[in-house]
């Protein structure tokens, strides 16, 4: 049987052919692979989201969270389910065990429908279920859009250009913070309403009655036939304000405009941004899986400078993050390191097995490169963070194979062996060694790819790639390189030469060592083995940290105000501290960006209106003189007078997936006084072991809850409902969606409620004027009693048990996770 050397020998056209074929498949496949920072990783989540204007957690939990969470929990192969209950809003994020992406494309369909079955109460608005994957994580381009004075002309610039970059080729979805939807607001004036013995209700009716279309069949007349439509949708605002409420026995007619004013407006927002102190829209993007990152950046900047050159005065565009920066400079390290390790290795062969030898070793770190790229792209991987290190990884090694075979073939050509016997010779000694080598590593990477969940899909590509790139080495130096050395090198019929005198030099000391340490083998293989298990011993004391904080170009300062802090207090504060984050270096900063009611912390997110964050860009690395630790210290400084605050702290961004604390312990239950008692005993036991410090739990303190009892005898004596009066209720404080009005393709919500004036207190609430079937207004406060009471602002569940996570960091110079965690 012909060897693998033999044939290549043999064969060179084929051989020649082979390589040709691997550069440029290898190209093809690198230019057309997606580039993007991380490896698209889909984490088999789904994410619920059921706005419920108006309802309190404990209502939200009552109504909403525990019939959906009944319902989602039939569905097959859920390994759990999160939910957080807060203020008009449930939210559920169900975890589904590994599957491919066609089963969980099914799952996703099947929460939609399980969440249509659970029975949503009335007032709740349409559930969004969507996917959650890395890419949400960290958007490839965010663009902020600033202005002065006008949020109305901006946030229409904005739509435009959120609708343009939904229509590139590869962009998946686009997230958007500060543009909330269009309402068309019916403010309703209660005295107005009072006087003509009108509800909310009625209202709302009035609306709901007269804003259809309905087809009325066919009529046929002689040889014709007609479609009858009645036409009763709104074209206008104006046709918002005639429409009729009542008709009086004198036949005058009252209108809406009559009792209310109608505007169109922005929904409430939730989160007040801001770029550098300016009022601030933003818009993030993320790509399809195999989309490319540069296109859609490239796509993104291009409808930017067009909107740019045609928007209003005082409205500015800026990106916010760009990804391809980052891209660009780890394609730049793995350039480098690729330079200098040819370099060296060059240098180092032409040293001692001459110019020929070192090119063709060289030309080793390519080929098995460009294989490696052949076989990524063929199996739907990408150029990403994870794949290029795992190229830097294996860079030095790939050529391993090469030299030994070249040396070999050298040392029998010294011998005196022909080109073509030497190379098939020295090839075939060498091939099982050199395969046992390759095989020893691949099989040193290949329990990587068995890591489980989140954490093993980021580093599953990485023993991938490398063992790809090994086994590519392995071909290259075994069916390549005999038939390279055997054409590219002199064919001289005597090529034995005199040695170097380095070579002679560092081969003597060699031997000499070598011999000593064969004379004493029992006392060698006795310090190998004492050093082994002074390694082992060592793991300990030099810890392990997965992905640990990176001195990158951006850190965020979070901050919690005492529960109950309205969004306008918290926003206040929160400009305190943009405005000391504008206050450091002007060189340092990129742009100071400020949420109030957002928190996008390592261990919670979360919108309340009581939590605020400030991210702080920063220039390059190599563009300042002070790492971030020094400005977070100094930063730090600058904000020890602002008062009012419950807690703040600085994150600075970690590497790889996400993960919480390095100490997580979850407690379940169904009481919250049975939870927090057992929560305090946990806390208190933690802070008392060694190393173990800011042990936290993440469960809010209670912010005032007024809370409206119904006296159901006084309310039936004046021809009242406990539906009547708590649907009024609502309706006046957090209005309630009448119908719809369309625009083009776009239906506006139609928001029946009271103006600000009549409800800024509870004194407003309790003169909440309700009118009987007599048409006699009724004050809230005459049939029902008002009252303030502590209340949760979220409530967390897992797994359909009530829930509190207590997290803890610890002092790596003074213990470890393990050892805390066996304490």
């Amino acid at each position: 049987m012909t060897s693998l050397p033999r044939f290549s020998v043999g064969q060179p056209v084929l051989v020649n052919l082979l390589m040709l074929g691997i550069v440029a498949g290898g190209l093809f496949c690198l230019f057309e692979m997606p580039q993007e920072l991380n490896p698209n990783i889909s984490f088999n989540w789904a994410f619920v989201t059921i706005p419920y204007p108006g309802a309190s957690p404990q209502e939200a939990e009552d109504l909403v969270t525990i019939p959906v969470e009944k319902e989602l929990d039939k569905i097959d192969k859920v390994s759990e389910i999160q939910t957080t209950s807060g203020d008009g809003f449930a939210f559920f994020l169900v975890k589904f065990e590994d599957m491919s992406a066609s089963e969980f494309t099914t799952k996703l369909q099947e929460v939609r429908l399980q969440v249509d079955k659970a029975g949503l109460p009335e007032g709740t608005r349409a559930p969004i279920v969507e996917d959650f994957g890395s890419d949400d994580f960290l958007p490839v381009i965010s663009v902020a859009i600033t202005y002065e004075d006008d949020p109305e002309a901006a946030a229409a610039v904005a739509d435009d250009l959120a609708r343009e970059i939904e229509r590139l080729a590869d962009v998946a979805k686009i997230q958007t913070s500060g543009l909330e939807e269009r309402e068309i607001w019916v403010e309703v004036d209660p005295v107005r309403l009072t006087a003509r013995h009108l509800t909310l209700g009625s209202v709302m009716q009035a609306l709901a009655r007269r804003n259809l279309n309905l087809p009325g069949g066919n009529l046929v007349v002689g040889r014709s036939e007609f479609q009858i439509r009645a036409l009763g949708r709104f074209e206008s605002i104006d046709e918002i304000e005639s429409v009729v409420l009542q008709a009086d026995h004198q036949g005058r007619l009252v209108r809406l405009g009559d009792v209310a004013a109608v505007r169109a407006v922005r929904a409430e927002s939730s989160v007040v941004s801001r770029l550098n102190a300016r009022p601030a829209m933003t818009i993030s993007v993320s790509k399809k899986a195999r989309g490319s990152t540069f296109a859609v950046v490239g796509g993104v900047k291009e409808l930017v400078e067009r909107f740019r050159s045609s928007a209003p005065g005082g409205i500015e565009f800026r990106t916010t993050i760009d990804t391809t920066r980052h891209i660009r400079d780890i394609l730049g390290v793995l350039r480098n390191n690729a330079l200098i390790g040819l370099l060296v290795i060059f240098a180092l062969l032409y040293a001692f097995l001459g110019l020929g030898n070192a090119l063709l070793a060289a030309l080793g770190i390519p080929i098995s490169f460009l294989i490696a790229f052949i076989v990524m792209y063929l199996t739907g991987n990408t150029i990403n963070g994870s794949s290029l290190f795992a190229m830097i990884i294996v860079l030095g090694i790939v050529v391993d194979e090469a030299i030994i075979v070249l040396e070999n073939v050298h040392r029998h050509r010294q011998q005196g062996l022909t080109l073509r016997e030497a190379a098939i010779r020295g090839t075939e000694e060498v091939i099982g060694p050199i395969t046992s080598g390759v095989l020893t590593t691949v099989a040193a990477f290949l329990p990587l790819m068995l890591i489980p969940g989140i954490m093993g899909k980021f580093m599953r590509v990485v023993p991938m790639v490398v063992c790809i790139a090994l086994i590519a080495s392995l071909f290259e130096a075994t069916v390549l390189l005999p038939s390279h050395i055997h054409d590219w090198t002199r064919r001289s019929r005597h090529h034995a030469k005199p040695e170097l005198p380095l070579y002679i030099w560092l081969r003597d000391r060699y031997e000499r060592r070598l011999r000593g340490c064969l004379r004493r083998r029992y006392v060698t293989l006795a310090s190998a083995f004492a050093l082994f298990l002074a390694a082992v011993a060592a793991v300990p004391l030099v810890g392990v940290q997965m992905f640990g904080e990176e001195d990158l170009d951006y850190f965020t300062v979070l901050a919690k105000l005492p529960e109950g802090t309205s969004l306008t207090e918290t926003d206040r504060v929160v400009s305190k501290i943009e405005a000391a984050a504008l206050g450091l270096p002007a060189e340092e900063l990129r742009h100071v960006e400020a949420n109030s009611g957002l928190y996008q912390g390592r261990d919670e997110w979360t919108v309340r209106r009581n939590v605020g964050q400030v991210i702080v860009n920063l220039v390059d690395r190599r563009e300042r003189d002070r790492p971030v630790d020094e400005i977070i210290a100094d930063l730090r400084g600058r904000l020890a007078d602002i008062s009012g605050l419950a807690a703040l702290h600085f994150e600075k961004p970690s590497g790889g997936p996400p993960v919480g604390k390095p100490i997580s312990v979850r407690v379940s239950g169904k009481y919250f006084e049975e939870l927090r008692a057992a929560v305090a005993d946990l806390k208190g036991a933690l802070a008392g072991i060694d190393g173990v410090q800011d042990v936290t739990d993440d469960f809010p303190e209670g912010r005032p809850e007024a809370r409206v009892r119904i006296d159901e005898e006084l309310a039936a004596l004046r021809g009242l409902s406990v539906q009547d009066i708590a649907l009024e209720i609502r309706t006046a404080i957090a209005g309630t969606i009448a119908t719809t009005f369309r625009d083009g393709d776009e239906d506006i919500d139609i928001v029946v409620r009271l103006p600000e004036a009549g409800r800024g207190s509870l004194e407003d609430l309790a003169d909440l004027r309700l009118i009987g079937p007599r048409g006699a207004a009724v004050p809230l406060a005459d049939v029902a009693s008002i009252s303030v009471q502590p209340a949760a602002s979220e409530i967390k569940r897992r797994n359909l048990q009530r829930t509190i996570i207590v997290g803890a960091d610890i002092d790596k110079s003074r213990t470890s996770v393990d050892r805390a965690v066996s304490q």
